[in-house]
């Protein structure tokens, strides 16, 4: 099947969809993936790669945790100046693919009895021991009539 361009978009929904998911944010917390997404959109408008050399640090430095989760990913490329000198330029491209096409994770075996290792214990297991007369180094267990 033969995707259209309206299927391979990138809307600020599509976007905050995947930063919940990526992330494992809450449900309750998608006002603030959508608020994150209409940020980082608001650099790329209708393109699909931003230059590196117009962002602030602040923006880089969240470029760069969108990076960390997959939802950026970074090109360069190099050009020779008229006085012969190497010129490179970095670009931030939206990574469409990890964005549209995720597929969650499937889910480990758990051995359930590994995970309910302390419904094993007994009420005396639970039990902790603050003060033994063996202890010489701890101060002198006093009764409460003392007090």
């Amino acid at each position: 099947m033969v995707q259209n361009d309206a299927d391979r978009l990138i809307n600020y929904k599509t976007l905050a969809d995947a930063i919940v998911r990526l992330v494992g944010m809450a449900p309750e917390e998608f006002p603030a993936a959508e608020s994150m997404a209409d940020h980082l959109l608001g650099f790329f408008g209708y393109q699909d790669r931003v230059i590196d050399n117009m962002l602030e640090p602040t923006d880089r430095n969240m470029f760069y945790q969108f990076q960390d989760w997959g939802l950026l990913k970074t090109i360069s490329e190099e050009t020779t100046l008229w006085d012969g000198r190497e010129w490179r330029i970095h670009y931030w491209l939206l990574n469409t693919d990890k964005i549209l096409n995720w597929t969650p994770p499937e889910e480990p075996d758990v051995d359930p009895e590994t995970v309910n290792i302390y419904e094993s214990l007994s009420p005396a297991d639970w039990g902790i021991e603050t003060y033994d007369d063996d202890d010489s180094w701890l101060p002198r267990k006093r009764e409460f009539d003392e007090y």
